[in-house]
């Protein structure tokens, strides 16, 4: 007997980083609160900008880890935890997401710089992984595959 799945689907908005090469981008909601998000296959994690206002309700804690992160050229000294109430892309939505925060002033700034959208975090594998999600690069579509359980 084959699995089945409950298919959502959410538009890529490939972004051209002067000429130099791309992002990818796609939009989601935090706590019902509009953001863009960058997916990056390459992040073992998926983080969220700490100095967002949108995460001024959420009470962090510090993130003690023995392994060194960095990311987009630069070392990532202070993490965070916190839940965030809503994380949803298309119709999937996850409640009480357990996310890690930190700094994406870096980020932001070389985006504010070549005129692109502020982001409030990154999609990392860990997101891609567990969720089932397919990059179709050819229709710009992040498609999240979700078992259905009998």
């Amino acid at each position: 007997m084959s699995k089945k799945f409950k298919t959502y689907q959410s538009k890529l908005h490939i972004l051209n980083i002067d000429d130099s090469g791309n992002h990818v981008l796609i939009k989601a909601k935090v706590n019902k609160n509009k953001v863009n998000m960058i997916v990056d296959t390459g992040a073992s994690s998926t983080v969220f900008d700490v100095e967002n206002p949108i995460f001024s309700d959420i009470e962090f804690e510090n993130l003690e880890t023995d392994n060194p992160s960095s990311g987009f050229n630069s070392v990532i000294e202070e993490l965070y935890y916190g839940n965030i109430d809503s994380f949803s892309i298309s119709w999937f939505k996850i409640k009480n997401f357990e996310a890690v925060f930190t700094s994406m002033q870096h980020i932001n700034y070389l985006y504010k710089n070549f005129n692109l959208p502020h982001v409030a975090g990154i999609l990392g594998c860990d997101f891609l992984i567990e969720n089932n999600a397919v990059l179709d690069f050819e229709n710009k579509k992040l498609i999240i595959k979700k078992p259905i359980n009998p």
